[in-house]
């Protein structure tokens, strides 16, 4: 598929710029990515993470050539951005922003670029109370409600294509006009953090000295309750400002409701009591049938792909040591199934038979007696079995039949349902735990590659030519990047780390740092 656009300018590189330009560049929609910020480390971080192409600190300068322009900036400065950068845009351009209000936004921009470009207006429903562009993600906005807020004013041609954005960005367009939109937020978003700030403020003012003691015994309820409570209060005070008469409206109403509670009790009146609840019993539940937002695991998977010889075996091992996580291989299942096969003379082509094994080979991992962890099938342990050449050629097309990758794809999603693993593969971010919270793609060039897996066959007793192994594993990465069954793939949300020039403990430790900054851990 040819790009959308041919370049785009990113005007703001935190949280949603950032993720914007991932999706944009992994999704190819874009040719050609320009961030901008005031500063500097900002933009540095996006170029590491690959979010944009290239940055600026001068936004004339990162508009001039852009075919789209989305104006990412704190709601409070979208405005005076978009008429700073009015003389310098494209004629006929398309200009976009992620504001979380819409009405003062939508006509002070229709205004002001009017006869220079084609503004419409847009808020994706998709973010954070972490909102540096080092939690940006590539799906960020997958599956989420993306608002497209047309005025009377705006260029149907100009709405279509932002529509047509968002559908390949993954999300879920909905067009409505800028109040209704201010309303409708106001409801679900602005007001739920006034609340859930005043709930954890009322604590110091109710429990006073015992605040910390309170605090201490809190559970679920207040932690799910008051969790947008920890986000930038100069970001929610420009919001409440700025959708002043919708927030006002919901807090009026509000109360009125919470007054009414009041009453209720004061008379001792269970049935109205009992309708207050229930009514909010019935939202809540008409909410979560509803919604598409993926269920939270109590701990994160950590999904770690790449090519053979990335040095993945060993660096999952180290980060889930250090995450105190469980370390799964998959690739030793495969293996595993691979060996099982041989063993029973079976042919590559007899692939019912294959997966028979594979639904019946009782795969389990046990913990050796260095440490490490070990495959077994039906209670025999298979881990030293496994790592030979010849089983190393035979994983790869035992992996590519389709009902053995369902019967192994099963028993990793039953592994890691509650989280706390760290999961390493070839498709483990794009067909296994595509909800993964951490994913880390793991790859070097092929010379560093053969070289890694030549000592590792040598430590393993084995000595095979550097040709040799180059020519394998090529052979092999072909296979598996060309499959029809889950190729190797890198997510579109994968952090890329390439380790050519790093040393294996600067691997872990930069994995082990992703890992926990998307966790919120230090």
């Amino acid at each position: 598929m040819s790009a959308m656009f041919d370049r785009v300018a990113v005007l703001g590189v935190g949280l949603l710029g950032g993720s914007m330009g991932l999706a944009l560049r992994f999704r190819r929609l874009a040719r050609h990515v320009v961030g901008c910020s005031r500063t500097p480390a900002n933009l540095r971080e996006a170029m590491r993470c690959r979010a944009i192409d290239s940055f600026t600190t001068d936004p004339l300068g990162a508009v001039g050539d852009a075919d789209l322009v989305v104006l990412a900036a704190p709601v409070s400065t979208i405005i005076s951005l978009g008429r700073r950068v009015a003389p310098a845009l494209k004629p006929g351009a398309l200009v976009t922003d992620v504001g979380s209000t819409k009405a003062t936004i939508v006509r002070e921009l229709d205004a002001a670029l009017a006869g220079r470009a084609r503004f419409v207006g847009g808020h994706p429903m998709a973010g954070s109370d972490r909102t540096s562009i080092r939690y940006a993600r590539g799906d960020l906005y997958y599956k989420a409600a993306y608002f497209i807020t047309p005025s009377e004013k705006t260029d149907p041609a100009a709405a279509d294509r932002l529509r047509a954005l968002v559908v390949e960005l993954g999300a879920r367009p909905c067009v409505v006009a800028p109040d209704a939109h201010d309303r409708l937020v106001a409801a679900v978003s602005h007001v739920p953090h006034v609340v859930a700030s005043g709930i954890a403020a009322l604590v110091r003012e109710l429990c006073g000295d015992d605040a910390d003691l309170a605090l201490s015994i809190a559970a679920g309820g207040f932690a799910d309750t008051t969790r947008v409570a920890g986000s930038d209060p100069g970001l929610w005070t420009q919001i409440a400002l700025e959708n002043r008469d919708e927030v006002l409206r919901s807090i009026e109403t509000l109360g009125r409701r919470l007054d009414g509670l009041r009453s209720s009790i004061e008379r001792g009146d269970e049935v109205a009591v009992r309708r207050f609840f229930a009514e909010g019993r019935e939202v809540r539940q008409a909410f979560v049938t509803r919604s598409p937002l993926p269920k939270r695991r109590s701990r994160p998977v950590v999904a770690i792909d790449g090519p053979a010889g990335a040095g993945k075996s060993t660096v999952s091992r180290a980060v889930a040591k250090a995450l105190g996580f469980t370390y799964i291989d998959t690739g030793a299942m495969y293996r595993a199934v691979a060996l099982l096969a041989q063993r029973a003379g079976l042919d590559l082509q007899q692939h019912d038979e294959i997966t028979t094994l594979a639904n019946s080979a009782a795969l389990s991992f046990r913990l050796g007696a260095a440490g490490g962890s070990r495959i077994c099938a039906n209670g025999e342990d298979l881990e030293d079995a496994i790592r030979t050449p010849g089983i190393s050629r035979l994983a790869s097309p035992v992996s590519a039949i389709a009902g053995v990758r369902q019967a192994l794809v099963a028993a990793q999603r039953a592994m890691g349902a509650d989280g706390g693993v760290v999961m390493e593969g070839r498709d483990i971010q794009t067909v296994v735990f595509p909800d993964a919270e951490v994913k880390v793609f793991l790859t070097a060039s092929d010379q560093v590659r053969a070289r890694r897996r030549q000592l590792e066959l040598r430590e393993r007793g084995t000595e095979q030519s550097l040709e040799d192994t180059l020519r394998e594993m090529r052979e092999r990465d072909q296979r598996d990047s060309t499959r029809a069954v889950a190729p190797l793939a890198q997510a579109v949300d994968a952090v890329l780390v390439d380790t050519d020039t790093m040393t294996r403990d600067e691997v872990i430790a930069e994995i082990v740092r992703i890992a926990r900054e998307r966790m919120g851990t230090p």
